[in-house]
């Protein structure tokens, strides 16, 4: 049966202004995504998502064909631009605000069910590159106890350091794999079987050898990480079947 599969959405608001209000537009906030889950009737998925604000703005762009070619391969290009800011730091003046662009491209296929292990699993492989860049610098404003005999200036000497370390700038390529099953016995009322997923991140470490310096601290920017995601689900019916 056919179905609608596109979507368009646009928002205006306008809050978060603080008092006073520094210009009319300080507060003013525009969204937008348009996305389609079968583009032209190609099967392709396409989604185009868009926020502007003072203090945001971010653009992502995706677009992916599961069913490459006929055959069970899958493609995908990855395209972002974001602002996201970390709030949630204790023991600074202000929240620090990131600025993150990068793409990505991703391929991969479906096992095919005769095979003893591993059968219907989708297996992708992507690759990457950010850039990484932070609009402010961490200022710390320690409001807790020191211990006895640190002075409060090392303390926040040493707070700042971490701080400045923990975020700094650069460019970076990264690799990452997604392997993952599903043995449900259905996709969104499962009773029995199990699902399961993994998958691994490598950053390799900046592509950049330049150094910043901040307040009199020299940092490499040298970014690079590992990441290891694990998730598994086991479905059975502890009372009756259908309950």
């Amino acid at each position: 049966k056919e179905a609608k599969t596109g979507q368009a959405n646009f928002q205006i608001g306008f809050g978060g202004a603080g008092s006073p209000i520094e210009s009319p537009n300080s507060g003013f906030n525009v969204k937008g995504t348009v996305a389609d889950t079968n583009l032209f009737g190609t099967g392709t998925a396409f989604n185009l998502e868009g926020t502007w604000s003072k203090d945001e703005q971010t653009i992502v762009f995706h677009l992916a064909q599961p069913w490459l070619f006929d055959k069970p391969f899958s493609g995908a290009i990855d395209v972002y631009h974001r602002r996201p800011s970390y709030d949630q730091l204790r023991n600074v003046t202000s929240a620090i605000n990131s600025k993150i662009t990068g793409g990505a491209l991703t391929g991969g296929f479906v096992t095919p069910p005769r095979w003893p292990f591993m059968n219907n699993t989708q297996m992708l492989a992507s690759v990457g590159v950010d850039s990484v860049s932070y609009l402010n610098t961490p200022i710390v404003s320690l409001a807790v106890p020191l211990p006895r005999g640190i002075p409060q200036s090392v303390a926040v000497a040493q707070y700042a350091h971490i701080l400045r370390n923990e975020f700094v700038p650069g460019e970076y390529a990264w690799f990452a794999f997604n392997f993952e099953q599903d043995k449900r016995n259905h996709p969104m009322h499962a009773s029995r079987g199990q699902k399961w997923k993994i998958s691994p991140k490598i950053a390799i470490p900046s592509l950049s050898t330049d150094s910043v310096t901040i307040n009199h601290d020299t940092l490499r920017k040298k970014i690079g990480y590992g990441k290891l995601y694990i998730d598994y689900s086991w479905y059975t019916p502890i009372i009756g079947e259908f309950d």
